[in-house]
């Protein structure tokens, strides 16, 4: 009887037992559904307390030409590449100040992170975010070869989509009747058929064209947050095809109007994308612009922005440079047709094998457009001097005849690096007409000699530009003969000047740059000046070759090196006669005010560059 009793015991508590683990499973499963439901979509990492993500910088352009003030940081994940926004604690930024060479393309740890889908951010549970791997200066875009691009139309909830249509976005992208020249065409003109682009197939895409809908509306929306839904339809639009949106090498993404970014400043936003990433994104209108899609996806090949006047600030140092297509974009379709500038065309490598380091001056030499690159003719057609300098001939034709700036100029610019936490790759520090120079860091001249000539597109040899490149106490080389064969010029060693003689140098200079202040003659110099006639005796010193009169250094001397040359702070063009030491300056750029860009820079010359028509080449041949 009680074995009986105690085994009928022993079957109740275990169903009781059973009973509760099942109720218990039953009341967390639900809690568990009521948490997502609150939460949004909650996505952890718990595998060694890291969420594992690749950071990204957007890069917004605005349709008022102002430099976007957000500096926005992108993580995508790496399961599905939805990106997500995060806010990277100071030490993380602090311990990687470079945008370009530390942050973008980084895969990172955000410890304890959580990824909400409902607000698109990505937070650490202990604030720690840590690189894991760098980018090492790859992209996911790539700069030659084929390469692939799908392009996707957006619709909202009520079914709307961009003003551009499906036919609109293929013929921008890859040409038709109604765009005669195209993202496609403009990429492989530019780099003499290294890139070749081609639309995405397999999908069911109207030629490389897709469409999607989310379930919301874009007006009032900030466009950052509504990319995670944006991109889930379109994973979810390839999934039966065996695809996703890293199938491609870009997705250039159109959606309808309204929405905003995180701070619009003065004006909407009319395009951004990811540098070294693959996507970029277009606001209704600008979706068939050929300059704002080259612009982008030269964001993604690694491309930063062409600025103009390099002592200029805010968007004339970002966006100023017009000759090239990472300056401002335009609305317009098909147009205009232009290319990089000669540093950003370095960066891409397509005109690596003519491109002439300048390293022994006087250099004297042709330098050939970059459109013109692929003529068997054509030798150097970047000129680079030590190791910011850059140097490119903006011929005004072919797949550069629209160049809205500096058109038949000598370009020179220069690598900044990175200015105040942002980054920028070049700014224009000239554009020489034939007979104008510059002088750089008060070291060389970089002159355009009075040879110049772009020829007529049908011609079978290439407009050329002859320059000199020398010290800047050097006489100019222009007169020199160059062998038009010869694809290296003419560049000599270095040798020392030889110590000027004076001969009745009685006349002081009349005017000179010293330590930074204008002084307008040697009176003045003397009034300034407190250890004047201190320094009219010592030898060599600034008074006693600029001011011999006042110096009472009247006769023949010896003069040795130029004192000037060592500690002037702005550049100084000297020539001699047997009267007078004299001294021209020159200025330049003016900087060019307004939004319309209606003042240009150009560099002291008065010549003009020939243009050879086709009757020209029929009595040259």
């Amino acid at each position: 009887m009680m074995v009986h009793l105690v085994r009928a015991t022993t079957r109740t508590t275990l169903l009781l037992l059973l009973v509760v683990a099942l109720v218990t499973t039953s009341v967390e499963s639900s809690k568990q559904h009521v948490n997502n439901k609150n939460k949004g979509n909650l996505r952890r990492k718990t595998e060694d307390a890291c969420l594992y993500c690749t950071m990204y910088i957007l890069d917004v352009q605005m349709e008022d030409h102002s430099v976007h003030p957000d500096t926005v940081y992108r993580c995508e994940l790496e399961d599905d590449g939805v990106m997500y926004t995060i806010e990277p604690p100071q030490s993380y930024l602090e311990a990687n100040p470079d945008p370009v060479d530390d942050i973008i393309g980084a895969r990172v740890c955000v410890e304890q992170g959580v990824a909400d889908a409902s607000t698109n951010l990505i937070t650490s549970g202990n604030g720690v975010v840590r690189t894991v791997e760098r980018r090492r200066h790859r992209q996911l875009a790539k700069n030659s070869g084929d390469s692939t691009i799908l392009v996707v139309r957006v619709k909202d909830g009520r079914g709307t989509g961009p003003v551009v249509s499906m036919n609109q976005l293929e013929g921008a992208h890859f040409g038709n009747s109604q765009y005669p020249v195209s993202v496609v065409s403009q990429y492989r003109d530019c780099s003499n058929g290294k890139l070749r682009y081609r639309p995405a197939s397999d999908i069911g895409a109207q030629g490389g064209v897709i469409e999607v809908q989310v379930d919301f509306s874009f007006e009032g929306a900030n466009v950052y947050s509504s990319e995670a839904a944006v991109l889930r339809q379109v994973n979810a639009r390839l999934a039966p095809y065996g695809k996703s949106m890293q199938s491609w090498d870009h997705v250039s993404f159109c959606v309808p109007g309204g929405s905003k970014t995180n701070t619009d400043g003065g004006g909407g936003w009319l395009a951004y994308a990811y540098p070294f990433g693959r996507t970029s994104w277009f606001n209704n209108k600008w979706c068939d612009s050929l300059s704002a899609v080259v612009h982008e996806f030269g964001h993604n090949l690694g491309l930063l922005h062409s600025g103009g006047d390099a002592s200029a600030s805010g968007v004339e140092l970002e966006y100023g440079d017009q000759s090239s297509m990472m300056g401002f974009s335009y609305l317009e379709k098909s147009k205009p047709q232009m290319c990089f500038n000669a540093e950003k065309s370095q960066q891409l490598g397509w005109y690596n094998d003519k491109i002439l380091t300048v390293n022994k001056f006087p250099w004297t030499g042709h330098l050939n457009p970059m459109v013109d690159y692929g003529m068997s003719n054509a030798h150097q057609v970047i000129l680079k001097v030590g190791a910011s300098t850059m140097i490119h001939f903006n011929a005004a034709t072919k797949a550069n005849r629209g160049t809205r700036e500096y058109a038949n100029t000598i370009i020179v610019s220069k690598n900044l690096g990175t200015v105040k936490g942002r980054s920028y790759t070049s700014n224009v520090l000239a554009a020489l007409n034939p007979g104008g120079f510059i002088i750089v860091e008060n070291t060389y001249i970089i002159e355009a000699c009075n040879d110049a000539v772009v020829r007529s597109e049908s011609s079978s040899r290439p407009s050329y530009a002859k320059m000199s490149i020398r010290w800047s106490h050097e006489a100019s080389s222009c007169d020199q003969e160059v062998d038009p064969n010869e694809p290296g010029g003419v560049q000599t060693p270095y040798t020392p000047p030889s110590p000027i003689t004076y001969t009745n140098a009685c006349l002081d200079m009349v005017d000179f740059n010293f330590n930074g202040v204008r002084y307008n003659d040697c009176d003045d110099l003397a009034r300034s000046y407190r250890n004047f006639i201190s320094e009219c005796a010592h030898p060599n010193s600034i008074p006693s070759w600029y001011c011999p009169a006042r110096c009472n250094q009247c006769g023949s001397r010896s003069g040795g090196a130029d004192p000037l040359a060592q500690t002037a702070t702005a550049p100084i063009v000297q020539k001699e006669d047997s009267v007078r030491r004299r001294t021209t300056t020159t200025t330049t750029t003016n900087r060019r005010r307004g939004a319309n860009q209606e003042s240009r820079r150009h560099a002291l010359g008065e010549g003009k560059v020939r243009l050879e028509t086709s009757l020209r080449e029929e009595e040259e041949n």
